[in-house]
């Protein structure tokens, strides 16, 4: 470890952890967050807690790397350098991430000694070292280890760190977020370095780091930037050491002793002037900068001819070394930063290929994004197969149109070579990643021009996956009768292939169509695909079939195994980076909870997916619906405005399983307003189409708005049991039967027909607890109609003191907003999204009837609300 440096301001810190490592100590497994802004100490804070245990405790310590694309597993590889065992055996070997897992949880989980796991700098994390905090996390409650996660808290909302730490089990959680230090700090920094500080707080803000490379500068005055701090620093370094720290700054993280004088040559002689400097530091074999912003910017200072001069030199000492299949982001690092082009096109694609496997689809598609822009003297071919397996991994994380535009050159490279083989899996791709960005029609076409040009060469995987999907385009807009035949026949050409893939893709439409045609049969074959694809590690056929699986449970309300799938299948798909497969299982989950009246988890969900900017258009869609729903029934704002986005784009997509649910939400929300005949207005323009497909569902989901917005609803017959009772007259039936599928508002809200006082009461009990204000205050004017006079106001308990009505979460928020943050950082603060916040600060607004965020605090002061939140905050 670096030398101890003593730390200002970190008291608290320090005394947490060590509450947090007593706990761990006694079998009760713990997980620290540290988190601040870059150069906030998070390193030094670390270094000084682990310092007292260095001898009597386990330390695994890793570290994730600035490459311009991470390694796989970097933290992983730095402690099975520092700790050999299990972990390096099995890394060596060549074992599966989930054995290399294991192979840590195995190390840490040991009771004596107790273990202290550190993982650095997680905004740099690669998505395989995502899913091992997930992995690690889950588990560590059953553990006597200390997990410690640090982070830049800069990144954004739409960021995987931020659901990677929101599945952590909450009751083995600690956050520490760090504060920049005080203006006395400051000054006692400065004393000790005999250094004025006049203006110096001002111009830092109190961040360590910037405080400290200002007070080690000799220049006069304050740098007006740290950059200009650190660059004064080194160019005050003898020629051999200055040279030697560019050499170093072009390594991110930090650099092997071996490998830096390997690299430098005679100009390693100048390591101890450099290290003495104090502007690296050695730890455990290697050196590094102070802080990463250091290296930063004297990298970013060197002339371009230069940088690539030294990033070759690395590279021809890593290569010295043998190519470790482990070091091949290195090594693509360090070429594309020589600007070697054969070598970035020579490794790049090992690399994706190996970042693949790992699950890491994001780096594997930024690996070959950087041979792609390499690539000027390549093929054709070869450039074709770059530019295919760049879409494939695109169409993984749910960058859809960058695959369209990967795909789409590929295709018309293929189409120039002649190979209609290769030409025709392209338009295959083509409509299934147009699909997603609900561009129906154009993914029609595509896949009809695969056809045509597949069925002109012998049968092959290309023509049965190009049937797939055709059948899948057949299910999504329910023409499930025509999906049928074209499925089966792709079953059959992949059985004599034999193709597994294929044929639990094909199994996984087949099923889905016969589902839709009300056939119990469907169920089975979908859990075959699923059981097919499991078997034989068909990550994303196994992912696919669990969110057609979950799709349909909640569909059909069989909410209990829509729960099940939605737990296994979030797990799988998340365990194996399948981010479009995450993204779809996430937006039908928050479907699940608006119907099944978990409100605040849906909109949390919902809301997670629409306010991420790369998200296809159709999975935007399937979260904007359940976002709206959710808000309509708790009357929160927001709520037309999630709908109206929902309706373009359904309509955009052309597609009934879209335009129903966004139909219903929308005639629910105008009628819960008062406008009934909008609402049969809203329900009536798809009922035509939903009778049409025979989905009871469907039309039930219309033809009770339809109803009571005073329309003329089908028959009985074509709904769904509820509502065919409901339309009948019997809501206790429609009641009872909506309360066995787990829908309480809807159970609650069928009462509203009743003329029996005590019926509609209990409704208003389940509504109140709910929090659905909007439908209450009809039930409660239903009751005032029927005569009755003491109508029970019954608000939600903890909010039963509040003068303004406001939520926990409200309250929250608006004592944020008294501290003066911005909506940044209340949703770094909170774990929710910013345009959560801007939600939540609205509804505040409109409950405390001001137009400003400084007027709210105002009243909130004034009526004393800061206190009720710090009361319910304890």
């Amino acid at each position: 470890m670096a030398e101890p440096t003593e730390l200002l301001e970190r008291d608290v810190e320090l005394r947490g952890l060590s509450r947090l490592l007593g706990s761990a100590r006694g079998g009760d497994g713990r997980i620290a967050l540290v988190y601040g802004e870059a150069g906030i100490g998070k390193t030094a804070l670390l270094t000084e807690f682990v310092r007292p245990h260095a001898r009597e405790l386990r330390l695994f310590w890793g570290a994730c790397d600035p490459l311009s694309t991470p390694r796989p597993l970097s933290p992983l590889l730095d402690i099975a350098w520092t700790q050999g065992g299990q972990v390096a055996g099995r890394i060596a070997a060549g074992a599966s991430r989930e054995a290399i897992f294991q192979a840590l949880f195995e190390e840490v989980r040991s009771p004596k000694p107790t273990a202290i796991v550190v993982i650095e700098d997680l905004h740099w994390a690669d998505d395989a070292t995502l899913d091992l905090i997930k992995f690690l996390g889950r588990r560590a409650p059953r553990t006597s280890a200390l997990l410690v996660l640090t982070w830049r808290d800069e990144v954004g909302a739409d960021h995987l760190l931020r659901a990677s730490i929101g599945e952590l089990p909450r009751q083995a959680v600690a956050r520490f977020p760090l504060q920049r230090l005080s203006p006395s700090a400051v000054e006692s920094l400065g004393a000790r370095a005999h250094r004025c500080t006049e203006g110096l707080h001002a111009a830092t803000s109190g961040n360590p780091f910037f405080v400290t490379e200002v007070l080690a500068s000799d220049a006069p005055g304050v740098p007006p930037t740290v950059r200009d701090a650190v660059l004064a620093r080194a160019a005050r370094l003898p020629p051999l050491a200055r040279e030697l720290c560019e050499l170093a700054s072009v390594v991110p993280s930090r650099v092997e002793l071996s490998l830096l004088e390997a690299a430098a040559g005679p100009t390693f002689a100048a390591i101890d002037e450099l290290l003495g400097s104090g502007i690296l530091s050695l730890d455990e074999g290697a050196v590094a900068f102070r802080h990463e912003l250091a290296r930063r910017a004297i990298e970013d200072a060197l002339p371009t001819l230069r940088s690539r001069e030294l990033h070759a030199r690395v590279l021809a000492a890593l290569r010295a070394r043998g190519e470790d299949p482990t070091q091949l982001a290195r090594l693509v690092h360090h070429a594309a930063g020589a600007g070697d082009s054969a070598s970035v096109l020579r490794l790049a694609p090992a690399a994706a290929g190996q970042a693949s496997r790992l699950g890491a689809h994001r780096e594997a598609e930024a690996h070959l994004s950087t041979a792609l822009r390499h690539a000027g003297d390549l093929s054709p071919r070869r450039r074709a197969e770059l530019l295919e397996a760049r879409a494939c991994e695109c169409y993984l994380i749910d960058r859809m149109q960058d695959g369209i535009d990967s795909c789409s050159t590929a295709r018309l490279l293929w189409a120039a070579i002649g190979d209609r083989t290769r030409e025709g899996n392209c338009l295959c791709w083509l409509a299934r990643m147009s699909w997603y960005t609900a561009r129906t029609e154009e993914a029609r076409r595509y896949c009809d021009l695969a056809i045509e040009a597949l069925q002109t060469l012998p049968p092959g995987p290309e023509l049965a996956m190009a049937w797939v999907t055709r059948a899948s385009l057949f299910t999504s807009a329910d023409e499930s009768a025509a999906a049928i035949p074209v499925a089966e026949r792709a079953v059959h050409l992949a059985r004599a292939l034999p193709d597994s893939e294929i044929e639990a893709h094909a199994l996984n439409m087949l099923a889905v169509a016969r589902i839709q045609l009300g056939e119990e049969s469907g169920w089975g074959l979908l859990e075959e695909s699923l059981r097919l694809s499991l078997e034989h590690g068909l990550q994303d056929a196994a992912g696919r079939a669990y969110a057609n699986l979950g799709m349909l449970a909640v569909e059909e309300r069989h909410h209990e195994l829509a729960a099940k799938v939605f737990e296994q299948g979030i797990a799988y798909a998340t365990e194996r980076d399948l981010g479009t497969r995450i993204v779809c299982l996430y937006g039908w989950r928050s479907r699940f909870l608006a119907e099944t009246g978990r409100w605040t988890e849906a909109i949390e969900q919902a809301s997670r997916i629409v306010d991420n900017p790369g998200c296809s258009a159709l999975f935007r869609l399937t979260a904007l619906t359940p976002l709206g729903l959710a808000r309509t029934r708790r009357g929160d704002p927001g709520a037309r405005e999630a709908l109206d986005e929902a309706l373009a784009l359904a309509r955009k997509s052309g597609e009934l399983e879209r335009m129903v649910p966004v139909a219903a939400a929308r005639a629910e929300l105008l009628w819960l307003g008062g406008d009934a005949a909008g609402a049969a207005a809203e329900a009536s323009a798809v009922i035509e189409r939903a009778r049409k497909a025979r989905r009871p569902w469907y039309v039930a989901d219309l033809a009770v708005w339809i109803w009571r917005g005073g329309g003329e609803p089908p028959p009985p017959d074509e709904c769904a049991r509820p509502v065919a009772l409901q339309l009948e007259g019997d809501w206790r039936g429609a009641a009872a039967e909506l309360e066995r599928l787990g829908c309480p508002y809807q159970a609650a809200l069928a009462c509203y027909e009743s003329d029996d006082p005590e019926a509609i009461r209990s409704a208003l009990e389940t509504l109140d607890r709910l929090e659905a204000r909007p439908a209450a205050a009809r039930l409660r004017r239903r009751l005032s109609e029927l005569g009755v006079r003491a109508i029970p106001r019954g608000r939600r308990a903890a909010r039963r003191d509040h003068p303004f009505d406001l939520t926990a979460r409200e309250q929250e928020v608006l004592h944020a907003l008294s501290l003066g943050l911005s909506n940044g950082e209340i949703a770094a603060r909170l774990f929710v999204s910013p345009k959560t916040v801007d939600h939540h600060v609205s509804a505040i607004l409109t409950k405390l009837d001001v137009r400003s965020r400084g007027a709210a605090v105002a009243k909130a002061r004034q009526n004393r609300l800061l206190g009720l939140e710090a009361a319910s905050a304890k």
